[in-house]
């Protein structure tokens, strides 16, 4: 399985202090698991990672299909606001 990587950091602006946090994604504690059945080139991957923050929480999920390609991604962030997401790829 390939890593989870990203060109650069996420960063979010706290609802309730204004301050702005700077998220990186190999700090994050990373969980797989497969979606549903064999496919074609494979089986399709989701991984999703949470983080906590003052005041809130900022999730993010990663398809990866075929093994080792970045497929899609999408990210929620509750008591805050995403100003910039993180562009993933994948690595050895």
């Amino acid at each position: 399985m390939a890593s989870i990587q990203s060109h650069q950091t996420a960063q979010i602006k706290v609802e309730r202090t204004g301050e702005v946090v700077e998220v990186t994604c190999s700090d994050l504690p990373w969980n797989s698991a497969q979606d549903g059945e064999e496919r074609e080139m494979g089986s399709e991957l989701i991984h999703y990672a949470e983080f906590e923050f003052d005041g809130g929480t900022a999730a993010w999920e990663v398809w990866e299909y075929p093994a080792g390609c970045f497929n899609y991604s999408e990210s929620n962030v509750e008591g805050g606001t995403l100003l910039r997401d993180f562009k993933f790829l994948f690595g050895p």
